[in-house]
């Protein structure tokens, strides 16, 4: 490989937050003596040109780069989304910007970052596919090892296939049993249940369900987060059972539901059709656009939701816009698999942007920069500092 590929290769690692340290070290060092060199406008104009075919194209990836890059340059006004089109501006930014990108991304040089980029924080990556089935017998299997296609034979005569990382119950189990997919954090899941009901899991979330739908109802149990598209049976009601005697009573729709139990509250939000939410006798029906939220022992509140933002997470994206900073750092903590430590309370402030899940945790964090957050990686701990 000739030099000019090698760096070129490096350079589309980095961009795409896949990069190791001594690769990123390397690449920074010959930015850092060649910055003024017509080559690596080239090098840089054929990485973006070449990412802009891809069909996994974002422009929040390469926005979202080279703010970071600039982010410790004071008099820089932040640079946001970059399109295809201005291709070029980003190349001549990152030049003149990477002996800038050297001294943050590296610690031991004077900078005025308000965290500290460890080995391990550069080796955190983000979630992926994957979950623990758990069947009757209480036997388990890591979903993430099953090769596409695979059949799963099941207590009780059902089977359970696996299409593009979709676990599919067929319809033929003689006798009714129960399973339970589990995501731990860093991991998401879809499965598609017996009645033709799709679920989609958050990382750190669980659904407990039937193989085959018997009687009156159809009912499933849920913690953490999940997006269903229920299957219609009006003969068969669909309900969902959560924590703090709370229920989701639905005929056919599609709505998401966050449950977690470090959330100060549980919220139903209903994107399409006509749900109920109960919690001890207190029943709200809500209509499209709207959401349901459960604290404490009040009464449920039904307000109007930003449903994109709800299901940003199944879409691949975080949405911080108008977020407090608690509630970002939860779910950051969720998908990169971390534990928070508050060794002070972090500042309030207004985060507004939506990022691509699967940045590097260091792009990721960088958004937070500008409110003034303090943060250190120790392990797999994210720790709020003083």
């Amino acid at each position: 490989m000739q030099e000019k590929e090698f760096y070129q290769f490096l350079l589309e690692r980095y961009a795409n937050g896949v990069a190791t340290d001594e690769e990123i070290r390397e690449l920074f060092a010959e930015l850092e003596s060649k910055r003024d060199d017509a080559d690596w406008e080239e090098i840089i104009e054929q990485v973006m040109l070449q990412t802009a075919q891809d069909e996994q194209y974002d422009e929040t990836r390469w926005g979202t780069m080279i703010q970071s890059i600039l982010a410790s340059k004071q008099d820089q006004a932040p640079v946001r989304r970059i399109g295809v089109k201005r291709w070029w501006i980003a190349a001549s930014v990152l030049v003149v910007a990477s002996a800038i990108a050297y001294l943050f991304l590296f610690p031991g040089k004077e900078n005025n970052k308000t965290a500290t980029v460890s080995e391990p924080m550069e080796r955190i990556v983000p979630g992926s596919q994957g979950a623990i089935l758990t069947l009757a017998d209480k036997s388990q299997v890591l979903l993430d090892t099953i090769r596409d296609g695979a059949v799963l034979a099941l207590q009780g005569g059902a089977n359970a296939r696996v299409v593009n990382g979709n676990l599919i119950y067929d319809t033929n189990g003689a006798e009714v049993t129960y399973n339970t997919i589990a995501t731990p954090k860093g991991r998401q899941y879809r499965v598609t249940l017996s009645d033709g009901t799709n679920v989609w899991l958050n990382s750190g979330s669980s659904i407990r369900y039937p193989t085959a739908f018997a009687g009156k109802d159809r009912v499933v149990r849920i913690t953490g987060e999940a997006y269903l598209e229920v299957a219609k049976n009006p003969k068969q009601p669909f309900r969902v059972d959560l924590d703090n005697n709370t229920s989701i009573q639905v005929l056919g729709t599609s709505f998401n539901v966050n449950a977690y139990d470090d959330e100060p509250s549980i919220r139903a939000t209903l994107l399409n059709g006509s749900v109920s939410v109960n919690r001890n006798g207190d029943l709200q029906k809500l209509t499209p656009g709207q959401q349901a939220e459960v604290s404490g022992n009040e009464k449920i509140k039904v307000l109007t939701a930003d449903v994109d933002q709800v299901v940003a997470w199944k879409n691949g994206l975080f949405d911080f816009n108008n977020r407090n900073v608690k509630s970002v750092l939860r779910e950051i903590a969720r998908w990169y698999d971390l534990d928070i430590v508050y060794e002070s309370e972090p500042s309030d402030g207004e985060i507004v942007g939506k990022m691509q899940r699967s940045l590097a945790l260091t792009q990721v964090m960088e958004t937070l920069n500008d409110l003034d957050i303090h943060y250190r990686i120790e392990g797999r701990k994210l720790i709020v500092s003083k």
